[in-house]
């Protein structure tokens, strides 16, 4: 999900968009959705990215709800600069990348 409607990132933008995507995704047999992932604006603070993984985290509980799958409950979120605020909402997943090995050079 790219909730913070960030222009270089791809994404589905709004809640009403990944439910449909996600009934799309539960008529392929060969696919079994797990989870929802999003990034933190890298310009916002943790505290204030930290509002998006709650959404998200709300969202997952209410898709888990209505498809009645408790296996569909992985949240990936939260990078190097917010994972600390992206595991108080519930992470299962974080990337911290640039902790371990560094900024990345320019391209």
């Amino acid at each position: 999900m790219n909730l913070t409607l960030e222009q270089s990132k791809s994404g589905l933008r709004r809640f009403d968009e990944l439910s449909s995507f996600l009934d799309q995704l539960l008529l392929l047999s060969n696919l079994i959705p797990r989870g929802l992932m999003t990034m933190g604006d890298p310009a916002l603070s943790a505290e204030a990215n930290r509002v998006y993984f709650a959404q998200l985290r709300g969202f997952l509980e209410q898709q888990q709800q209505r498809i009645g799958d408790n296996n569909f409950n992985q949240l990936s979120m939260g990078m190097s600069n917010d994972f600390e605020a992206a595991l108080k909402e519930g992470a299962t997943m974080i990337r911290v990348g640039s902790a371990i090995f560094g900024k990345r050079p320019p391209l």
